[in-house]
């Protein structure tokens, strides 16, 4: 399991992570802004389907599409230019049909009268967070620090933000009404837990890992025997200060040509495959405090400290627990609820007036860019 996966289970079971608006390092973060900006602007309200004679509105299912689509973005993925159309087209139906059987769900619930508290949905979202993280590599305070990092909110101003939300409180109504109806649906055993582990070992395994720091003296391809020799000379005497006590640190930070010196060479931890094989076997075959002799990589002479050793694990059932049940529990939630809605569509009055060949929304110039932006 990594954040990625956690950060996409979360966005699963109707939790904000890091909305389209906050701050973020991606390289789509302009794209997603163009998307979002896109999303508000609303040609025509008309009605695409009635459900016990409420409305399903254009607004509502650009909306959604927008959204679908933003996502994708935000998480990499490619959107050729010529298939935008397209896909808005495909996902419109998929809107549509998405949107009438949440309005059965919460017609339902506003019959049922069930309700929540702005205090309690704060802790229920808290809740389903603590649960989601269990057993992940994830604590609760490093989610806190990447939703620091990437939203610029500490953890109360995020749930402040999101229990204001209209649709973050439909979701867990959504999720509680389900609950009150079958509860035995989303119990999750003893036994569900220790066979999906088994089936999934493999994502509670992680490989060895070392800590480095490095000085990278840069050469050119083109480099001559005589620029070589005194890219060599300059780190033997930068290796002979180490030798007599000198901070590898400050060293790195004067004079590597990494941007890494600006942490003092610290690379962090990194696993096999992930650095250039003359770089990692010296480093692997090392032991932590030492500090190698010339390096020689594509990309010049390294000097390496090795700063950390991080053995290979496998995480124990017990660990990772807590995590599989709420995962196996959001996954029985979604099928409960889908059974219901089913049973509920039987004596739903619906009126569909989506059109057989719907006119896809057409894709705002901002978007076409934004997908020009995010290719990599």
């Amino acid at each position: 399991m990594n954040y990625k996966k956690i950060a996409m289970a979360f966005v699963a079971a109707g939790t904000l992570i890091v909305s389209a608006d906050d701050k973020c390092g991606a390289p789509s973060c302009s794209s997603v802004s163009s998307v979002k900006a896109a999303a508000t602007k609303v040609v025509k309200d008309v009605i695409l389907a009635t459900v016990n004679g409420d409305k399903i509105t254009q607004a509502e299912v650009n909306k959604v599409v927008q959204a679908q689509m933003q996502q994708m973005m935000q998480y990499g993925q490619k959107i050729p230019q010529d298939q935008l159309a397209q896909m808005a087209a495909g996902m419109t139906k998929q809107a549509v049909d998405m949107l009438v059987d949440m309005k059965i769900l919460d017609q339902a619930i506003a019959k049922s009268g069930l309700d929540i508290s702005k205090a309690d949905l704060k802790k229920y979202i808290t809740k389903q967070i603590t649960e989601m993280l269990a057993g992940s590599p994830m604590s609760f305070e490093d989610y806190e620090k990447m939703l620091k990092e990437r939203s610029g909110m500490s953890f109360d101003e995020m749930l402040e933000k999101e229990t204001a939300r209209p649709e973050a409180k439909k979701t867990v109504l959504q999720s509680l009404y389900v609950e009150k109806k079958d509860p035995k649906a989303l119990l999750v055993t003893d036994k569900e837990v220790s066979d999906f582990y088994t089936k999934n070992k493999t994502r509670f395994s992680t490989p060895e890992q070392v800590q480095a720091s490095h000085i990278l003296i840069k050469l050119e391809k083109d480099a001559t025997p005589e620029q070589k020799a005194a890219a060599k000379k300059k780190l033997l005497d930068l290796k002979a200060q180490i030798d007599k006590g000198a901070d590898f640190a400050k060293l790195a930070k004067a004079n590597s040509a990494c941007p890494s010196s600006a942490q003092g060479g610290d690379l962090g931890l990194f696993g096999k495959g992930q650095m250039v094989p003359a770089f990692e076997t010296t480093t692997f075959a090392m032991k932590v405090g030492e500090v190698s002799g010339i390096v020689e990589t594509q990309f010049g002479y390294h000097l390496i400290k090795k700063t950390g050793d991080k053995p290979a694990k496998v995480t124990s059932l017990k660990e990772v627990s807590g995590g599989i049940r709420a995962q196996l529990k959001m996954q029985k939630s979604f099928k409960a609820q889908q059974a219901i809605i089913e049973v509920l569509k039987k004596t739903a009055d619906v009126k569909i007036t989506l059109p057989e060949a719907p006119k896809a929304p057409v894709a705002p110039a901002s978007v076409k860019d934004a997908t020009k932006a995010i290719k990599l």
